[in-house]
């Protein structure tokens, strides 16, 4: 294999650790980002539902008084009932009285109803609140690890790129233009080993002469498809 090749083949393999590890940074950050967000969410949701609970709660505070009224306003009615001598005075009482009992049953109803609600409202907010500190929790542990990961792929970054750098003068200058050029823009596929006259990099049969130049000690070839530097063993 030409001497420039194998600096090839040494700087791509460089080049695509970092690549490799840049990926995974990201996949990292977007699982810290994911579960950031489930938190907020979770806790939002948690938030809404506490709201609801206070409303609910000052709702039926308000109607119980009401309905405590209502009880009061009976006492009166039949105090009144006492005084009353006419037959109109009498069935105008009991209008009232029959309206101040419907009243009293649809406030009855409706507290059965809230209570109710209250009490799945607040049974779900104790699970809610659980199953968000065992999140929190899980969370924590994943955070960690996912930045010591983070921190590992940053190092293993920062030694290949020093590598790549401290090899990339061995590049005869000829070459270096290029090659960098399409380690940037095709990622880690700059150079590939031909076999049966297949190019390895974008896998297209080359033409015998360029099959056979690929060997060649003294030169490095180029794939006709796709322009990459190919060599052979």
């Amino acid at each position: 294999m030409n001497q420039d090749a194998k600096v090839m083949v040494e700087l791509q393999r460089y080049w695509g650790n970092i690549l490799e590890e840049q990926k995974n940074i990201i996949r990292h950050e977007k699982s810290i980002q994911f579960w950031q967000k489930d938190l907020e969410e979770s806790d939002q949701s948690i938030s809404l539902l506490e709201d609801e609970i206070k409303e609910l709660k000052v709702t039926i505070k308000k109607n119980e008084t009401n309905l405590a009224e209502l009880d009061s306003q009976f006492e009166k009615y039949e105090a009144k009932r006492n005084i009353l001598k006419s037959e109109r005075e009498l069935e105008a009482l009991e209008h009232e009285i029959q309206k101040a009992n419907d009243s009293k049953g649809e406030l009855e109803e409706n507290l059965i109803i809230w209570l109710d609600d209250l009490e799945e409202k607040e049974t779900k907010l104790k699970k809610d609140q659980t199953t968000l500190e065992e999140k929190k929790a899980q969370f924590e542990k994943d955070f960690n690890l996912l930045k010591e990961k983070i921190e590992k792929s940053e190092q293993s970054i920062s030694d290949n790129q020093a590598k790549f750098d401290q090899l990339l003068p061995s590049l005869s200058s000829a070459y270096q233009g290029k090659f960098l050029k399409i380690l940037k823009n095709k990622g880690c596929r700059a150079i590939g080993k031909v076999t049966a006259d297949i190019c390895g990099i974008c896998n297209f049969k080359i033409p015998v002469f360029l099959a056979d130049g690929a060997s060649d000690q003294g030169k490095i070839a180029v794939c006709s498809n796709c322009g990459g530097f190919i060599y052979s063993e």
